[in-house]
C-alpha cells in the first residue's frame, strides 16, 4: 500500500475517531446537565427526575465509555508499558508496535462483532428498561459499543499499516512526501 493511502486512511480513521469523541463529550456534558437538574429538583423541589438512573446508567454512561475509543486508539492515547520497548528504536521498535496494532485490531473487531450480534437481537427485540412510570427504550445505545469498537478496530488497522510501512521502508509514510496524521494533540 502506497504511503498516501495510507495517510489518507490515516486521515479519515482520525475525523470518524474525533466524530465519537464529540459525540462521547455531548453525552458527558448532557449526563452532567441531567444529573444536576436531578439533584436541584430532589432537594429544591422535592421532585427528582424519573428515570435519572436508568438513562445516565444505559445511555451516558455508555456513550463516554465506548464512543471515544476510536479517538484514543487513533491519537495513541491508550496507556502504553514501555518496560520491554524503551530501549528500542527504528525498525525494532516498529515490528513491536506493529503487532500490538494488529493484535489491538483483532481484539476491537471481535468486540464489535459480538457487539453487533447482540445489538441486533436487542434492536429487533425492542430492548427497554423500566424507570418506574415508564419504559426507557434502551437498544439503540448497544450499538454504541459496535460503533466505537469499529472506529477502534479501523484505527488499530491504519497504525498497522503505518508502522508495517516503517518496517519496509526504514521511514514513516510521513516522510515519503504527505503531511502527517496529528498524534498525541487535540484537532
Amino acid at each position: 500500500m502506497s504511503a498516501n493511502a495510507i495517510l489518507s486512511l490515516s486521515r479519515w480513521v482520525d475525523r470518524l475517531g474525533l466524530l465519537g469523541f464529540w459525540a462521547g463529550s455531548v453525552g458527558l456534558a448532557a449526563m452532567m446537565l441531567h444529573i444536576t437538574a436531578d439533584v436541584a429538583g430532589r432537594f429544591l423541589l422535592n421532585a427528582p427526575i424519573t428515570g435519572t438512573l436508568e438513562i445516565v446508567s444505559t445511555y451516558y454512561m455508555i456513550a463516554v465509555s465506548f464512543l471515544p475509543l476510536g479517538f484514543i486508539q487513533s491519537r495513541r492515547y491508550h496507556i502504553e508499558v514501555e518496560l520491554f520497548t524503551q530501549h528500542l528504536s527504528g525498525r525494532s521498535l516498529a515490528v513491536v508496535e506493529a503487532f500490538a496494532a494488529l493484535l489491538g485490531l483483532a481484539i476491537f473487531l471481535g468486540i464489535a462483532v459480538s457487539g453487533a450480534f447482540t445489538a441486533w437481537a436487542n434492536t429487533v427485540a425492542g430492548e427497554a428498561v423500566d424507570a418506574t412510570l415508564f419504559d426507557i427504550t434502551v437498544w439503540p445505545t448497544r450499538w454504541f459499543l459496535v460503533f466505537g469498537c469499529a472506529a477502534a478496530a479501523l484505527a488499530a488497522f491504519a497504525a498497522f499499516l503505518d508502522r508495517g510501512y516503517y518496517v519496509l521502508h526504514g521511514h514513516p509514510p510521513a516522510e515519503a512526501g504527505a503531511a502527517a496524521v496529528p498524534h498525541r494533540a487535540l484537532a
